[in-house]
């Protein structure tokens, strides 16, 4: 079964320490990339870029899996803020593809919560083909 989207929380900076921000987060990046290295045929990477995916595979899993995800980095807020404070960027971003031309997305007053107490806010990439479900 292929992925749907995933939810990724991304540092991106010009040198990042990446071994310290595993150790700090408690958790081992899902991608890190170096400075300077091919991303895609035609696009070298501008700053170092250590990310943290969680993959989802229906528009029903949206919620549940931000709120594993939030959970993860939830008794982290010191680590996070210091990382905020130390590092060009850090945010979470949900990228999302699907066929359907409308989709919703409700989050929880709990997961804005949790949010809120990590300093992050969420950026929400969707792709849509743009057929529609009867």
């Amino acid at each position: 079964m292929s992925s749907l989207g995933k939810i990724s929380l991304i540092i991106r900076d010009y040198e990042l320490d990446f071994t310290n921000i595993d150790s700090s987060l408690s958790v081992k990046a899902t991608t890190v990339i170096k400075k300077g290295h091919m991303i895609s045929k035609t696009r070298i990477a501008k700053f170092d870029i250590w990310i943290y995916d969680v993959h989802f595979f229906s528009i029903d899993d949206i919620e549940i899996k931000i709120k594993e995800f939030v959970d993860v980095f939830g008794e982290k807020q010191a680590e996070i803020l210091r990382i905020k404070n130390q590092y060009k960027y850090v945010g979470i971003t949900c990228n999302i593809v699907t066929e359907y031309g409308q989709v919703g997305i409700l989050l929880s007053p709990y997961l804005v919560e949790k949010l809120n107490m990590l300093s992050l806010g969420i950026d929400f990439d969707i792709i849509s083909y743009g057929n529609v479900e009867n």
